[in-house]
């Protein structure tokens, strides 16, 4: 399939093979079709070069479907996904709190940031979790633990460690 954009910036003809396969010539306002045309044609060889090297980079591994309880791997080890609308997200004060839920919003405490990536990956769930459940009851932590077997060992660390991060508190002056 071929593509044209007209384009007021452009002043030479340019040809791209998309990800897709598809290809695109990019023109200047002015150009001829029948230039655009022969440009393409000049370019067949280019253009199969680029095709075969998009075929031989396939990637080897399946599509996912990217669906509830689906596994995937991250930093090494098998996550199963936990699908939620997504929540809009903001990083503020949420004061001795780590993270926040409130419907289609998610609140994380700076002070997250701080944290090993593991606690940082436990408190993110630990709030994606609340948009499907809301409040800490047994249904809540068996979703939780489906997502992140981890979460039991995760959470005590991060009691303990809580201690010792700052949160901002900052001494009279």
């Amino acid at each position: 399939m071929l593509e044209v954009h007209v384009s007021a910036r452009r002043t030479r003809l340019g040809l791209t093979v998309e990800r897709d396969g598809a290809l695109i010539v990019r023109v200047p306002p002015a150009c001829p079709p029948e230039r655009a045309e022969a440009f393409v044609r000049a370019n067949d060889r280019w253009v199969d070069d680029k095709l075969r090297l998009r075929e031989e980079r396939q990637p080897l591994h399946p599509t996912r479907k990217l669906s509830d309880g689906e596994i995937h791997r991250y930093l090494g080890r098998d996550y199963r996904l936990l699908y939620v609308d997504e929540p809009r997200i903001e990083v503020r004060d949420v004061g001795r709190r780590w993270g926040t839920h409130r419907p289609g919003r998610i609140a994380l405490h700076w002070a997250t940031f701080q944290l090993p990536f593991h606690l940082i990956d436990y408190v993110i769930a630990h709030e994606l979790a609340h948009v499907r459940i809301s409040g800490h009851g047994p249904d809540y932590w068996r979703l939780l633990g489906r997502a992140m077997p981890e979460y039991a060992r995760w959470k005590a660390e991060l009691d303990e460690m809580g201690r010792r991060v700052w949160m901002g508190d900052v001494a009279g002056r």
